[in-house]
């Protein structure tokens, strides 16, 4: 009666369950090789999961019901049952477009059992993950940005090949480290003063969790006169539920050559200047829209132009000329 009782439990159990269920046993040629097995019970999940039949498979050889079966399968087969330990596999079921999770476990003798599952959900979603991750690796690999990112502890955890470039730095001697964005460089602020540490950009997302846009650094190695001068975005991010953000990265460009040109630019405005408020003559340049494009300081003191007027300014002279000389 106890037997009868523990079989009907066992039955119960075995029909109740979601997963898959098989208990085969393994037949071996005569060099001991597993060459097939047959099947001895399946549970009615099986046609939902593999759409075997157990009214039409119980009995049979799985040569019989899967003329075609991976050879790797009867190996882990027969390694649960030759080790005595349980194996899982994972296995993509090309017929069927589905992915298994299983796990083969040894019954004594040449018996064993298979518990599986679908997982084809679960590995879609990681297969388009990792294509994801590919894409993105290949983004931060081949950029023209800079990017560095940021542990919850202002940490380098992460370089791009740009960031190296631009920073002459290597990635081993950046990550690890804090904030700061290079080995023995002093940080400037766009006016060449010293930057303090609480106004680090990065330093501003952390306390602030905003993102940081914009930001114009300058970078000096000790005795060195040459600025290198980036112009930094810092984003936070943070995880599912969380307030305060778990990480940082900082995109940055050189703009060094920009300001540069930019500094010449007004060097060469300052000389014209210069020039024209030597001369004797008033001067004044007008737009063909009527807007003041130039003029120089004898021209404000002999009334041509009044005090509110500046470059840009609308006036109501109108000359054929666009250059006046009053």
């Amino acid at each position: 009666a106890r037997l009868e009782t523990s079989e009907l439990r066992y039955s119960k159990l075995v029909a109740s369950m979601q997963e898959g269920f098989l208990l085969c046993e393994l037949i071996r040629n005569g060099s001991g090789q597993a060459v097939d097995f047959r099947y001895l019970e399946l549970n009615p999940a099986i046609e939902a999961l593999s759409g075997l039949k157990p009214s039409e498979t119980v009995g049979r050889l799985v040569s019989e019901v899967i003329p075609h079966l991976e050879e790797r399968w009867m190996r882990a087969y027969q390694q649960a049952v030759d080790s005595g330990e349980p194996v899982r596999v994972e296995y993509y079921a090309a017929p069927l477009s589905r992915w298994y999770d299983a796990i083969i476990v040894p019954c004594g003798g040449e018996l064993f059992a298979v518990l599986f599952d679908d997982i084809t959900d679960r590995k879609q979603s990681e297969i388009a993950l990792q294509a994801s991750e590919a894409r993105y690796r290949s983004l931060f690999e081949t950029m023209a940005q800079g990017v560095i990112y940021y542990d919850a502890e202002l940490q380098i955890i992460g370089v791009n090949p740009a960031a190296e470039q631009i920073l002459e730095q290597q990635a081993d001697n950046l990550i690890g480290r804090t904030i700061t964005l290079g080995q023995s460089l002093a940080i400037l602020r766009e006016d060449g003063t010293p930057l303090p540490a609480e106004e680090h950009p990065v330093r501003i997302a952390l306390h602030t969790h905003q993102v940081v846009r914009g930001v114009v650094l300058g970078l000096t190695a000790p005795g060195q006169q040459r600025v290198r001068w980036l112009r930094i975005d810092v984003v936070p991010t943070f995880e599912a539920g969380q307030e305060v953000p778990t990480q940082f990265y900082a995109l940055f460009e050189d703009i060094s050559a920009q300001r540069q040109t930019e500094q010449a630019l007004r060097a060469e405005q300052q000389q014209l200047t210069t020039i024209l408020d030597t001369m004797e003559e008033g001067l004044l340049a007008i737009r063909p829209d009527g807007s003041i494009a130039l003029y120089n300081r004898k021209a404000r003191q002999l009334g041509s132009i009044s005090a509110e007027h500046q470059v840009g300014s609308q006036t109501d002279i109108h000359r054929e000329s666009r250059l006046v000389a009053i």
